[in-house]
């Protein structure tokens, strides 16, 4: 089947209805220090794993990352199924992608997070979503060789902007392997995701979008040929 990888994101500043679910999907981003909630308010409303998982973080910094990104995520999700965030209860299927066990929900989401930016993808449908800062100085080299087809290599090197088309099109692999909740894998090399249409050995067609922000790079994936709204 195909992959078809574009640009096609619409922004707005408003909180979309949460029946815009039924014809997009919607992302939410933040960064962790303009959240303004306390960090005793974000552990409150997180379950005693993700707790526990908090604190199997030797850095403070990723401690608090973690425990604000899965706060927001609560706080999204409170949104569209209508339960204070703390009631949430969350399970993992046979891929270990996450999914709401309580209340029952027909909502699908992902999260995402780099350093102290998270990102929320939330749809009807299955979705994946990266984000990543673009490091200027990152050392490509070998994960274009092991994770790239030699058409997505010439892209990125003969690029005039190489770090944000590399960012580009490694967080569209990550988005898309996460839709299908297959994850990272060596597989990745086979599954192209330059702009317009892509062969891909999946048993549908996925949707792909991405975009910069700042000194960001997110993608989001889905089997469905939705509008993408960022909430900004």
């Amino acid at each position: 089947m195909s992959v078809f990888c574009s640009s096609d994101v619409e922004h707005t500043t408003e909180y979309p209805a949460a029946s815009g679910l039924n014809s997009g999907i919607h992302l939410w981003t933040t960064v962790a220090s303009k959240l303004g909630s306390s960090f005793k308010n974000n552990q409150k409303i997180l379950s005693a794993e993700e707790l526990n998982r908090a604190e199997s973080f030797f850095s403070e910094s990723l401690r608090l990352n973690y425990i604000t990104a899965h706060a927001f995520l609560r706080n999204v999700l409170s949104y569209y199924i209508g339960v204070e965030p703390a009631e949430i209860v969350f399970k993992k299927d046979i891929n270990k992608k996450p999914l709401i066990a309580y209340p029952p929900a027909s909502v699908h989401f992902n999260l995402s997070h780099s350093g102290d930016a998270v990102a929320v993808a939330v749809s009807k449908y299955p979705v994946g979503v990266d984000i990543e800062h673009i490091k200027q100085n990152f050392n490509f080299n070998e994960i274009i060789r092991s994770y790239f087809s030699s058409k997505e290599r010439k892209l990125i090197t003969d690029s005039p902007e190489l770090p944000i088309q590399f960012f580009r099109l490694w967080t569209r692999k990550e988005s898309l392997l996460k839709a299908t909740g297959e994850g990272i894998s060596d597989a990745l090399s086979q599954i192209e995701v330059c702009d317009g249409e892509n062969s891909a050995p999946f048993p549908e067609d996925f949707f792909v979008r991405s975009f910069e922000k700042n000194d960001l790079c997110i993608s989001i994936a889905s089997p469905k040929k939705l509008r993408v709204i960022s909430i900004l």
